[in-house]
């Protein structure tokens, strides 16, 4: 007859194995650092940070069992992961703090996951601590605190505060909810200074480049946990952490919808996802495959006539991306520098600021010209752009006072406005009022859209997570 207590036992052993595939730390104990030749093992042990904001350990994936990194108050939100493409194939796996570095071993000695040996550190080889930080760092030390390596510059899927990206770091999305080997989509700064998520060698979105857009001040009222994560359905995201809820909250992402996507409608096709179909015709345009959207659009007849030949269709509210910057002190210089150039096929002016006003720095005018075939037409993008094309077509001529008229066409696009030249958005909808539904945010005009934790960043060059949030749209 089996004793009450061997029944306990059974239990309790039957209970933590179920949990463990599961719930990474449950019948673990907590470790706060390990030093050379110390080891956590799985299911046994976990790391954890002095405040218990973070633990790291082995969890369950689809393919085995990883060493990763997760928020305490929700174990399944890994932010990090260090042998994603390797596995460890049962549960025999341990995490081990060697001479050479940081090791995942199992029971047969196979290694799955090391660090750069190449970095020794004062002290010697022996004299290792690995230790989880409140920010969700894992870092190695020497005796003298100094950092021989860290996970924050080796990220996986997940942004969080104090790490930094520049153009040799990227984001690469798991393969499934359930499986962190990496996926098809990463997100990345090009050496143009925008950001891009590549479907494996297909560009899925860029941020664009000078395009206005907003910058939202999230200062004291920030919640105290935050993450940007490349998911592995291809959008990059901002989430915050709501603790009445005991749930992430989804504040940002992009793709934002279908026309946020890279080129959806081809080379001069505008987009708006409230139309059907989605891609509609400038003026002076005609699809090169009608009714194939992403073959996209062309003059009809060519242009480039140096000269009056030539005129520009003004199109408002939309985004576009890549374009050049040229010092410009008026907009009818920068119609001439546009027109004078055969490449220039559209171009765009702003206004800057003196920075007289209290608290705003001095922004000079903007003139920006595109000197290749426009993609990414959007309408519900910030932009205000003239769009080069022949005098007398697409349904537009001049009046006799030398200044454009429009003549009607029964095919034009439902969005054509009686205003000569334009294209206007119906309703009151924009980027602004969709993003001012969040009680919580200050917004106000920048050149880029800045997610402002607690200090102004001044290198526009890098995202610093510890200062702010940069994000490009």
């Amino acid at each position: 007859m089996i004793s009450s207590t061997s029944k306990a036992i059974t239990c309790f052993c039957f209970f933590c194995t179920f949990s463990l595939c599961f719930y990474p730390h449950c019948c673990c104990s907590a470790k706060h650092n390990i030093k050379t030749g110390e080891r956590i093992l799985d299911g046994a042990d976990y790391l954890e940070s002095p405040k218990g904001t973070f633990q790291m350990g082995f969890f369950q994936g689809k393919e085995g069992r990883y060493i990763g990194i997760w928020y305490a108050m929700d174990n399944t939100t890994v932010v990090w992961v260090a042998n994603r493409d390797n596995p460890v194939l049962d549960s025999t796996g341990a995490l081990i703090v060697a001479e050479e570095g940081v090791r995942i071993l199992d029971r047969n000695g196979n290694s799955y996951f090391s660090t750069d040996a190449g970095q020794v550190g004062s002290g010697g080889a022996s004299n290792k601590t690995l230790a989880l930080l409140d920010n969700g760092n894992a870092v190695l030390i020497d005796i003298n605190n100094t950092f021989i390596w860290q996970s924050f510059d080796n990220p996986t899927d997940t942004f969080l505060h104090g790490m930094k990206m520049d153009m040799n770091s990227k984001l690469i999305s798991w393969k499934s909810p359930d499986d962190p080997t990496p996926g098809s989509f990463v997100f990345q700064e090009e050496k143009t200074m925008q950001y891009v998520i590549m479907n494996g060698t297909t560009p899925h979105w860029k941020s664009g480049i000078g395009s206005k857009n907003y910058k939202l001040e999230l200062n004291q009222m920030f919640p105290k946990y935050a993450r940007f994560l490349m998911s592995h359905t291809g959008n990059i995201q901002y989430f915050t952490w709501v603790e009445s809820a005991k749930a992430w909250s989804l504040v940002w992402e992009e793709p934002k919808d279908i026309c946020s996507n890279f080129q959806v409608c081809g080379r001069y096709g505008l987009c708006s996802p409230y139309n059907q179909p989605i891609c509609s015709c400038l003026p002076g345009f005609e699809a090169n495959e009608p009714g194939v959207y992403s073959e996209g659009y062309r003059h009809e007849p060519k242009i480039c006539s140096i000269g009056e030949a030539d005129e520009f269709l003004n199109v408002t509210m939309i985004e576009v991306s890549n374009p050049t910057s040229i010092e410009s002190r008026i907009e009818s210089d920068c119609r001439n520098k546009c027109l004078e150039n055969c490449l220039c096929m559209a171009y765009s002016f702003s206004r800057g600021n003196t920075g007289t006003q209290q608290g705003s720095s001095r922004r000079p005018n903007s003139c920006r010209m595109w000197e290749s075939e426009l993609y990414n037409l959007q309408m519900d993008g910030t932009e205000n752009i003239y769009i080069r094309i022949n005098r007398g077509v697409g349904g537009y001529n001049n009046s006799a006072q030398g200044s454009p008229s429009p003549t009607p066409r029964g095919d034009s696009s439902p969005f054509l406005s009686k205003t000569p030249l334009a294209i206007h958005i119906t309703g009151d909808w924009s980027p602004m009022n969709k993003v001012s539904s969040n009680p919580w945010l200050q917004i106000q005009q920048n050149e880029f859209i800045n997610f402002h934790i607690s200090f102004q960043s001044k290198r526009k060059t890098r995202i610093n997570l510890c200062e702010s949030f940069w994000i490009f749209t």
